[in-house]
């Protein structure tokens, strides 16, 4: 179980008791080269569309990265909830996602977003 629980594999679904599982993360925390699950789970292709983003995408999803609903980024950008859901769902085709957590996920890890700063 430590290569795929430490390599983020699997579905995500952790079946372990609460024992091993604590084994198992303090393993991954000993190794050098350990990926964090959010990182690296994209393919080539996914990632290549991110620059494809039109800079209000863009903006949308970086607000969302920082937690916000949909109305509050729309309050920040100074437009209505229905506009900020618009370029969410134009993001996601674009990135072919299923979900707003996923297209802030893909647009983190491409570089073409920052992380929320605290």
């Amino acid at each position: 179980m430590t290569a795929s629980f430490c390599s983020g594999a699997g579905d995500g679904k952790a079946r372990a008791r609460p024992a091993q599982a604590t084994d198992e993360v303090e393993q991954c925390s000993q190794q050098d080269d350990v990926t964090p699950p959010t990182l690296g789970r994209f393919s080539q292709e996914a990632l290549r569309r991110c620059p494809n983003l039109t800079s209000r995408e863009r903006r949308v999803l970086e607000e969302m990265a920082t937690g916000a609903s949909t109305r509050q980024v729309g309050k920040r950008m100074g437009v209505f909830s229905e506009e900020v859901r618009a370029h969410v769902l134009s993001s996601m085709r674009t990135l072919h996602a299923r979900s707003k957590l996923e297209a802030v996920l893909m647009a983190l890890e491409a570089g073409v977003i920052h992380e929320p700063q605290e």
